[in-house]
């Protein structure tokens, strides 16, 4: 396991979305914007808290993940000017929890960095808990914005 080095966590700390990308039965890539919170070389996504059609199997987020536990979130920082384009990548297996403590504490951190979750309820939903092996960047990570 690795973590970002204090300039990668200071930029993932300032990006309110990241892309999260798994893959399917076929092979084929699904990337989706998510909201994150990172802790002790995890980052965590909860799969709920927004409406889903009635009926609907599990997201194919965590469909993906248990055929390929593999998966990607990358954040970035995007300008016309092309030398403040940044962005930080985190690559690993991912683990998926509908209870238990470390879903809760997942839970809690990720309230606490979107006060909107608090509306939602998200006891049982599945928390992805990328576990961080490599960690990637470009460019200029003390852009704001």
């Amino acid at each position: 396991m690795t973590t970002p080095t204090p300039e990668q966590q200071r930029f993932l700390d300032t990006r309110r979305v990241a892309y999260l990308t798994t893959v399917d039965e076929a092979g084929a890539p699904h990337a989706v914007p998510v909201c994150f919170v990172l802790a002790e070389g995890t980052a965590y996504v909860v799969s709920g808290g927004k409406p889903h059609r009635p009926g609907r199997r599990l997201d194919k987020r965590v469909r993906n993940l248990a055929g390929n536990p593999k998966a990607s979130l990358a954040a970035e920082h995007y300008e016309e000017d092309w030398d403040r384009v940044a962005w930080v990548r985190l690559d690993g297996t991912a683990e998926v929890f509908t209870s238990g403590g470390e879903h809760d504490e997942a839970v809690r951190l990720l309230r606490e960095r979107y006060p909107q979750f608090n509306a939602k309820v998200l006891d049982g939903a599945p928390v992805i808990a990328l576990r961080i092996e490599r960690v990637l960047s470009f460019g200029p990570l003390d852009v704001v914005g």
